[in-house]
Order: C-alpha cells, then structure tokens, then sequence
C-alpha cells in the first residue's frame, strides 16, 4: 500500500528517537495497570528540598518511600499490610514482599519509577511515574 511505504520511507528518514518509544510504552503500561492511582503528596515539613523521600497517598492509604544513593528504595504502607510491592522501572521490575506495611528493593536502576502495592482484600494502589 502507498501508505505503508510512506511510512516506511519517513521512518527510514527520521526515525522515532528511542526515549519518546519508550515513554510512550510507559504510558501505555501505566494505563493498563489494574491499579487504583495515588497522588504525590507535599514534602513533610523538616525535609524541605529533600529529594531521597517521597509520599504518595489515596483515600485510606499512604506511600512513603525513601531512597540511598545506591538506589535502594524503601518503603512504608500506612495503614501497615502483608502483602507484595512491584517497583517498575522502563525495561524491568523487581517485586519483594511487604510485611508489615514494610518493604525494601534493593539495587534499582536510575531513572523513572513507579511503584504498585497489592494488598489481600484491599486491591493495588499505584504511585505514578516519578525519578526517585
């Protein structure tokens, strides 16, 4: 088809960059998570400008999260649960166990993030998008 090779031939000439395909599939996941979404909370008072700490929370739940130099995220659930926390990353995941409302990944790579709590009887809460 004409269109087809329209395509192929913009394409060839100036390819997509790879950063917007992997944004647009980072989008795209975040749509199809079966997750209900958590805002970003203000910076708690005491840790202005501090980047290594960030809350997201929804109605009845809070995310705390705070993260080393080495990337290492840790995290709190309030109110406290069992249950598991994906952290995704473009490219990968790692999920890991909340006990207590407590959880840590350990070694994450640089760049965005987004973390997806699933608890028993209370469904997925989701962060958005963010660099930690």
């Amino acid at each position: 088809m004409i269109l087809d090779d329209l395509a192929d031939a913009l394409h060839a000439a100036d390819p997509v960059p790879a950063g917007v395909v992997a944004a647009a599939a980072l989008a795209f996941d975040a749509r199809r998570e079966d997750a209900d979404a958590l805002e970003r909370l203000p910076e708690p008072a005491g840790v202005r400008g501090c980047t290594s700490r960030l809350a997201f929370g929804g109605p009845g739940v809070r995310v705390d999260l705070e993260f080393s130099g080495s990337l290492d995220v840790l995290g709190l659930v309030h109110p406290p649960c069992a249950g598991t926390a994906l952290v995704r990353w473009p490219g990968g995941s790692r999920e890991v166990v909340v006990d207590g409302g407590w959880f840590r990944a350990d070694g994450v790579p640089p760049g965005p993030l987004r973390v997806v709590v699933r608890a028993p009887g209370r469904g997925a809460v989701s962060t958005g998008w963010f660099v930690g």
